[in-house]
């Protein structure tokens, strides 16, 4: 088991040392001397306000430091810089107090583009993870300003103050029809998106950038690779302990299926719902042992022999993907659990090579669970991971008949 641990580790930082030489997106970095430089950007400026950002071209890799930058257009994202304020109060229902007075800081941040235009809206979110919303109008930034805060009535009530709503009547003015009831406007991105894409349609403008909204996405394909599994026979078997005596040879066997997965929404596809079906196979040998015979005369003996164990299950690895890296590249960690059916299962003792003796200490159950830890790396359409799985071998109503088992799969996305 040891080594298996130690050869998935060495495979997921392999998998990771890739993934961080190849987080780059084409796109374009703007300066605060001026120049604006196309290459490939470091898309892992995302998910964070960075210190620093690499930009690669033919020729060179340069690191541009925050103060350098101005503006970066990366992949589906834009970023602009700004002297901004924010609102410091907390969105926690647990944290909150009951005062609905606007509370306000001030840094210089990265705002994420949202959509541009004449009127552009923008949005920052604080280490908190607090979303603040902004409108850009002839180059004045302005906070849409909002606030959570108890009422205390008969009890603690959650209230807001939406001074946000008075301030999108005054900046969207010029376009009445939409700012007539904005009351029930809640303070989260898409509702706020929706309403400055029917602006733009009542000034007749066609925004300059909209960003582009994650649709569920469901993948499915084919996978091939191979498994490694070890047969633990540790315990009492119907009062025996008849496999606990013996050593198990290791298999390696091939292992065929397929895989679904669907990103989980508002994610920025880091999060995915994953699982594996696969047809899964082992055949194991014991070391050899001594056995008891009894002839039809019901004279006894002992012989020594080997006990064979082999096992078709059809496998489905549900679990949860956690991916890193871009549309071209990303590195997966995933848990998950292993849920099976044995469509075969045999077990005998070999005497000489040639006598067989059909084994009935076997218990086999419909449905055997297990749990499985692992990751590996997607590139374009071939999807490379490795697993370890724990699990009852299903032989032993007690469970102390465990299977450990290593599985390497390569597969390939048929989905567009």
């Amino acid at each position: 088991m040891e080594k298996r641990i130690i050869f998935l580790i060495g495979f997921l930082l392999l998998s990771f040392s890739i993934y961080a030489q190849d987080d780059f997106l084409p796109g374009k970095i703007y300066l605060e001397n001026g120049s604006v430089l196309e290459g490939l950007v470091e898309s892992k400026i995302w998910n964070r306000n960075p210190e620093k950002i690499n930009f690669k071209t033919q020729s060179e890799t340069t690191v541009y430091k925050f103060n350098e930058l101005k503006r970066v257009e990366v992949g589906n994202f834009i970023f602009e810089k700004a002297a901004i304020k924010y609102e410091v109060s907390s969105s926690n229902p647990k944290q909150l107090t009951d005062s609905p007075i606007l509370e306000f800081a001030f840094d210089t941040v990265f705002l994420r583009v949202i959509i541009e235009g004449p009127k552009s809206l923008l949005m920052f979110k604080t280490k908190e993870g607090k979303p603040q919303y902004y409108i850009k109008h002839e180059n004045q930034i302005t906070l849409l300003e909002h606030r959570f805060y108890l009422a205390r009535t008969e009890g603690l009530v959650l209230r807001e103050n939406k001074r946000y709503v008075n301030q999108l009547v005054d900046l969207l003015g010029d376009c009445p029809t939409i700012t007539q009831n904005l009351n029930g406007l809640s303070y989260k991105e898409e509702p706020i998106e929706r309403l400055f894409k029917k602006y733009f349609e009542c000034i007749n403008y066609s925004p300059s950038f909209t960003i582009q909204r994650e649709k569920t996405k469901i993948a499915w394909g084919v996978n091939l690779g191979l498994t490694n599994t070890t047969f633990n026979g540790e315990g009492n078997f119907y009062g025996t302990d008849v496999f606990a005596s013996e050593d198990y040879t290791q298999s390696l066997a091939p292992t065929v299926g397929g895989f679904f997965e669907t990103v989980v929404k508002g994610t920025n596809e880091e999060l995915k719902l994953h699982a594996d079906a696969l047809f899964t196979y082992y055949k194991v040998e014991g070391a050899p042992n001594k056995f008891a015979l009894i002839d039809e005369n019901g004279v006894g003996s002992q012989l020594i022999g080997k006990r064979e164990i082999e096992q078709l299950h059809l496998k489905l690895y549900p679990g949860i993907m956690y991916s890193l890296g871009n549309e071209k590249f990303k590195f997966n960690l995933k848990a998950g659990l292993g849920l099976g059916v044995a469509l075969l299962t045999k077990s005998s003792v070999v005497f000489d090579n040639q006598f067989y003796k059909k084994d009935p200490l076997l218990d086999t159950s419909s449905l055997d669970v297990g749990f499985t830890l692992g990751g590996g790396f997607s590139f374009n359409k071939l999807i490379l991971n490795a697993f370890i799985e724990n699990k009852s071998s299903g032989m032993d109503p007690n469970g102390n008949a465990k299977l450990d088992r290593i599985v390497f799969t390569v597969g390939y996305k048929l989905s567009k």
